[in-house]
């Protein structure tokens, strides 16, 4: 009679065959690509059934009374000139308003990002569009110095328009260093 039972054997004799092979079969497999196949092509585009079609920017959106309040936002809250006059142009979903009273808001302390735009020309692109918002691209040019971009959200609340964003545009990517 054997001392070992007859699976115990074939465990230390098979086992270590089938690791190997198993262990071949993930390398060929995992880092191999078929014939004809390229990694470098691109996926196709997939949409879902209900996703909304894509934004078509209507730049007559930005009709004279959106124009007329972006450019009293610009006047009074981004170059603090009488800030009180921009708070009736705030919507209510304007981040950091809910910590601010007329008052408060009038003092000229305010979180809307600072830029001499009284002094500067500004430019306006349409970026985004809807019946009830606007999200436009703010290029002001000052007389000397560095232009700056922002993005200026506006949405519709009965027959007004209203700031309800006001950011520096994002640019993706490393800038370049400014001390060199």
């Amino acid at each position: 009679m054997p001392k070992k039972p007859l699976w115990r054997t074939l465990i230390w004799a098979i086992g270590p065959i089938v690791l190997a092979i198993g262990v071949i079969v993930f390398i060929v497999d995992h880092y191999s690509e078929p014939s004809g196949s390229s990694s470098n092509k691109p996926l196709p585009a997939m949409q879902p059934a209900n996703a909304p079609a894509a934004n078509v920017v209507n730049p007559k959106a930005f009709d004279q009374q959106a124009r007329e309040v972006a450019g009293k936002f610009l006047l009074t809250a981004v170059s603090r000139r009488n800030t009180g006059a921009s708070w009736e142009l705030l919507d209510p979903t304007f981040p950091g308003k809910e910590g601010y009273t007329k008052a408060t808001w009038a003092k000229g302390d305010i979180p809307v990002i600072p830029f001499p735009a009284a002094s500067s020309d500004a430019r306006f692109n349409v970026t985004y569009s809807s019946g009830t918002q606007l999200t436009v691209e703010v290029a002001l040019v000052p007389k000397r110095g560095k232009a700056q971009v922002f993005e200026l959200g506006l949405r519709k609340r009965g027959t007004r328009w209203l700031v309800d964003y006001w950011m520096t545009r994002y640019r993706a990517g490393v800038l370049p260093d400014p001390s060199k």
